[in-house]
């Protein structure tokens, strides 16, 4: 029993870490929030009823890989009055080095 609750624990917890995230992510942008939270949403109550603890603990664990892609390798870009791009770089964004494709090495 103590094991059950632990793990709705760890759910309750994901849900709010990914809740939190989308929000700082999407900060400005009433519809990627909205769909955002559709998506949630309805991730978590489609696996509602599992009852299986190895897939629960294997969602868990997808959901912390989802919420660590979200919150270091996604950037929001909004057009401008320019016709500009602007990015939304956060502080925890990695920062990678292009690599050239082999064809451009000369």
């Amino acid at each position: 029993m103590a094991a059950a609750f632990e793990l709705r624990l760890k759910v309750i917890n994901l849900y709010r870490t990914l809740y939190r995230t989308r929000q700082e992510l999407f900060q400005g942008d009433q519809l990627a929030l909205q769909v955002s939270l559709q998506k949630l949403r309805t991730g978590f109550l489609d696996n509602k009823n599992e009852k299986d603890t190895d897939k629960i603990e294997s969602l868990i664990k997808l959901g912390k890989e989802v919420d660590t892609l979200l919150k270091h390798n996604t950037i929001q870009c909004q057009l401008n009055q320019e016709g500009v791009y602007e990015m939304k770089i956060r502080n925890n964004t990695r920062l990678l080095d292009n690599a050239l494709h082999p064809d451009e090495i000369k």
